[in-house]
Parts: structure tokens; sequence; C-alpha cells
């Protein structure tokens, strides 16, 4: 009994760790498909014409906190650096400030809002859903509206992640080192600008893979737990 107790949990465990291959491989999916049909952006190999960030589109920084303007009257919850991570929002620990109604008009975020970090791990991103109904962002982070005729909020989301590996000062203009992204700085980035219908492609590959990784990350908890009541029954003697 103990040995085909063993020989399950073996079993369990292999496919444990097949699944963790597959969701890797996964992860590695989009990054591929973007290199795949914009050839490196970055170093701009399929000689793209380059512009601007300011002119893909208007990015602000969001609403400083400042604990005296606090009064709890009007309080909403918002995102900060930590809640936007690679390519998504964390919302398990959102805090709360106040924001008036002309700064609900100005700080509101909307689907397809594109979220940059201005510190920390400078140039990480993430698309706005509407994971939530309603969500404001604090100064830590530049939101993003891209004009949809030039760029797409995925293309300029893999972009700023290919980015990132290389170095930002070497697409700014003059900057050796950036500890901040600063509006200055974001707004002089340069962009290789692939056609917007080759953007468009990309974007709907892009959702499709997305859409998978969601439905296999189900599955993986899914996983998760039946092991975890192999185990917890294994230790009982109860396995069926």
């Amino acid at each position: 009994e103990q040995k085909r107790i063993a020989s399950m949990l073996e079993e369990a465990e292999t496919l444990k760790k097949k699944r963790a291959e597959a969701d890797q491989k996964m992860n590695e999916l989009i990054p591929a498909l973007f290199n795949k049909m914009f050839g490196g952006v970055v170093a701009n190999g399929k000689q793209w014409p380059v512009v601007k960030f300011s002119e893909i589109g208007k990015a602000r920084l969001g609403k400083m906190l400042d604990a005296k303007q606090q009064t709890g009257k009007n309080k909403r919850l918002y995102l900060r650096n930590a809640n936007v991570q690679w390519g998504k929002i964390e919302l398990h620990d959102l805090l709360e400030m106040d924001f008036s109604e002309k700064e609900r008009e100005e700080f509101r975020l909307r689907y397809g809002d594109l979220l940059i970090c201005e510190g920390g791990e400078i140039g990480r991103a993430a698309i706005w859903k509407d994971e939530i109904t309603e969500c404001y962002f604090q100064k830590a982070l530049h939101r993003v509206r891209l004009n949809p005729s030039l760029a797409t909020p995925e293309f300029v989301l893999y972009f700023l992640k290919s980015l990132a590996t290389s170095g930002f000062h070497a697409y700014t203009s003059g900057t050796a080192t950036i500890a901040h992204l600063t509006g200055v700085q974001l707004a002089s980035i340069r962009v290789p600008l692939p056609p917007i219908d080759l953007q468009n492609q990309f974007t709907d590959k892009a959702k499709g893979i997305e859409t998978c990784r969601e439905k296999q990350k189900e599955s993986t908890m899914q996983m998760e737990n039946l092991f975890a009541s192999l185990l917890s029954k294994s230790l009982t003697g109860k396995v069926d």
C-alpha cells in the first residue's frame, strides 16, 4: 500500500513538473511572437520609421499622495508602483485616497490605458483592462493614452519590455543613467514604429495567447489542489 501511494505521488509530481515547463513556455510565447513579427524592434533591424514617444500618445503622472489633504470623504481605490507588474495588474492590496470630483475626471483609468512605472523597475508596464469598475492612479505611475491610429498598447508594452532588457538610456536623449523615468525622459524615448495593421495583428494573436494562458493557469490551480488533496489522503492512509 505504501508503494502504491508513493507511486501515485511520484506520478503527480511528474505531472506538476511538466505543467510548470508548459507554463514557462507559455510565458515565452508572446515575447517570441513579438520578436518574430517585428524583428528585434529595439535594434530596428527592419528599419521601421522612428518617432518620439510623445508623438504616439499622451502621458501624465498620477496624483501625489498628500496625507495632510486626506479627509476620507472622497476615498477611491488607486494603483501604485507595486500594483503594476510586467503585463499584469495586481489588485490584492489596493490602497485608497481622496479624489475630488475634478481629480476623478482627470485620474480615472479607462480600458486600454498603458501604465508605466516611473521608479523602481523603471519602464515596467501593464495595460488597464477594467479589472474593477472604478480605479485611479498615483504619481509613481505614468498613464499613457495612445493614438490608436499609430500604436497599440500591446505593441508598446512589449517594446518597453524589450527596451528594459537593453537599458532605457540607450533609447533616450543623452541620458547616461536613469533612476526615475521622468515625463521628459519618457517623451524622448525613440520608438521604431511598424505599420498599425501589423501591430493590430500582433495584438489579436497576443490576446489569444493570453486567453490560453488564463485557462492554463486555472488548470494548474486545479492540479495543485488535487495534489494537495492526494498528499493529505496519503498521510491518513485514505487514498482511493
